[in-house]
C-alpha cells in the first residue's frame, strides 16, 4: 500500500511538461519587437515561432526565429534557427535553453513567455528538414588520371 500512495504522489508530482503547450504565447518584456510566439508542442519536440521587424540603415526587414527543441522533465533545449528572406532556408544560429514553469509560464533563453491562447494551429512555416546536399549546376570538370610511376 505504502509503494502505491508514493507511486502515486510521484506521478501527482510530474512537471508541467506533459502538457500541450501549443498555441499562442506573448514575451513578457518590455520594448521587444516581435512579442507573439507560437508554440507548436508533440510529445517532448517543441517548436516556436517568433517574427520581428528591426531596422537596417533606416529600413525595415523581416526576422524570423524558429526554436527547434525538446522537452526533458520540465527543461528545453535546442537549437535557434534564423532567416531573413522568406525565399531562403532557416540557418542555425545558437543553441538555446529554455524552463517550464507550469502550463501558463515559461521561460525561453532567459525571456519570460505568458500563454494568450491554447490552441494547435499549424505553424505558419514548416520546420527545417535533415540537411540536404546541395545540387551542382553547371558542366562538371574532368579530372586527369595519372598513371602510377613504375619503378624500375
Amino acid at each position: 500500500m505504502r509503494g502505491s500512495v508514493a507511486l502515486l504522489l510521484c506521478l501527482l508530482a510530474l512537471p508541467a511538461s506533459a502538457a500541450d503547450l501549443s498555441g499562442m504565447w506573448e514575451l513578457q518584456a518590455i520594448g521587444q519587437d516581435g512579442t507573439s510566439i507560437q508554440i507548436d508542442n508533440k510529445d517532448d519536440v517543441i517548436l516556436l515561432y517568433r517574427v520581428m521587424y528591426p531596422e537596417f540603415e533606416g529600413e525595415k526587414y523581416k526576422l524570423e526565429h524558429l526554436y527547434k527543441g525538446r522537452i526533458i522533465g520540465n527543461k528545453i533545449a535546442g537549437t535557434l534557427l534564423v532567416r531573413d528572406d522568406p525565399k531562403t532556408q532557416f540557418e542555425n544560429l545558437r543553441s538555446f535553453d529554455g524552463l517550464i514553469r507550469d502550463e501558463k509560464y515559461l521561460i525561453i533563453d532567459d525571456l519570460p513567455l505568458k500563454l494568450v491562447k491554447l490552441g494547435n494551429n499549424p505553424l505558419p512555416v514548416a520546420p527545417p528538414s535533415k540537411k540536404q546536399k546541395k545540387k551542382r549546376s553547371g558542366t562538371p570538370t574532368a579530372t586527369a588520371e595519372v598513371a602510377p610511376a613504375s619503378r624500375g
